[in-house]
């Protein structure tokens, strides 16, 4: 495509000539041919000149989709997508990409503090946009990132409590609910052992969703954590409103572990292998598929409301197991590692919380 290009003189810092394949005929002695292949490099004073017309909406559309996209799990991409549509974009995406400012950005996350938005999400929200100006410095579209000289302090938002875990009492009480059954002998929650499971490995969601049987040794009392099962948008036909269960690697670094069994977990499995032995995942539906984790949270409500607990998310099973082992004198290091924790500050953060009864129900 053939374009013209006006130049000023503040545009130009240089015009570089470069001759290649030269040849030369001499037909007559009078007359020379000369074929000349030239290349013209323009080197412009401020690189910006060269796209002062895009966006950050055009250019961070760019990076999520041809960048990112290859280089994320797709429960991460689909996490950072939904971040940079409806956070970032509709604040600073209208803004000239050479024209956004630290200014613009520190706004942005004003804004969000305003709103009351969490630490977590408007962090998620920074870094994106920390990462994809950092991506076009090194693609030369800006100078510098102004990312850079943001602030973004943790102790300027408000702590909002969200762990919480249960007491005795409590877990009696939804064990029995649990494990209750029809007259015919058959469990009122045909999978309700995969919360007992969960109760008493620690595991995460994602995780129980994944495990196979063959990840599971109950002579040796121990299971391979290695996988996890996740929904996302169903990009390969491009449908992205219908979803998918994909298979994935751990959360984190620490994620692939061992995890010892205790005797509720084993006679768990136990249970759960006359409902699902026949295929390869512990936790199948009744046509040997992975479970939604939609469809887990529902029944896990129910058990809720027909045991009188008040409603709170399945990982209240997994806070549970940590704040007991803490109870029964486990160290840290040992429960952080059981947990799959990257970071042994987030278990502490958990015993912390233990250690504080008025900080348990969020």
């Amino acid at each position: 495509k053939m374009m013209d290009i006006l130049l000023t003189d503040d545009d130009v810092k240089e015009i570089i000539i470069k001759k290649n394949n030269i040849r030369s005929d001499i037909s007559d002695g009078a007359v020379r041919n000369v074929d000349v292949n030239l290349s013209i490099q323009i080197v412009y004073n401020n690189q910006q000149n060269q796209t002062k017309s895009i966006t950050l909406s055009e250019y961070m559309n760019y990076w999520l989709y041809e960048i990112k996209k290859r280089k994320l799990k797709p429960t991460s991409f689909d996490r950072q997508e939904i971040t940079v549509k409806h956070m970032v974009l509709p604040v600073l995406g209208d803004i000239e990409l050479t024209k956004l400012s630290t200014s613009d950005i520190q706004g942005m996350i004003d804004k969000f503090k305003e709103q009351d938005y969490s630490y977590s999400s408007v962090k998620k929200a920074y870094e994106a946009v920390k990462s994809c100006l950092k991506f076009a410095v090194f693609e030369n579209k800006i100078i510098k990132n102004p990312a850079d000289f943001v602030e973004l302090f943790h102790n300027e938002f408000e702590v909002k409590e969200n762990i919480k875990f249960w007491n005795d009492d409590e877990v009696e009480i939804f064990k029995k609910e649990v494990l209750s059954k029809k007259p015919s002998g058959e469990y009122t929650y045909r999978l309700g052992n995969a919360f007992i499971l969960l109760l008493a490995t620690g595991m995460r969601v994602g995780e129980a969703l994944a495990l196979k049987w063959t990840d599971v040794d109950v002579n040796g009392k121990i299971i391979f954590i290695n996988k996890n099962v996740a929904r996302v948008k169903n990009r390969e036909d491009h449908d992205e409103k219908k979803y998918v269960m994909v298979e994935q690697s751990t959360k984190t670094k620490n994620g692939n572990r061992v995890i010892p069994l205790n005797d509720a977990a084993i006679n768990a499995l136990c249970e759960l292998y006359k409902i699902t032995g026949n295929y390869d995942t512990v936790l199948a539906n009744q046509r040997g598929e992975y479970i939604v984790y939609r469809n887990l949270d529902k029944t896990f409500k129910t058990i809720l409301k027909n045991c009188n607990l008040l409603k709170t998310g399945i990982h209240t099973l997994r806070h549970t197991f940590a704040s007991r082992l803490f109870r029964n004198g486990v160290d840290i290091k040992t429960i952080s590692e059981i947990l799959g924790h990257s970071d042994v500050s987030i278990t502490v953060n958990i015993s912390y919380r233990h250690t504080n009864p008025n900080s348990r129900y969020s």
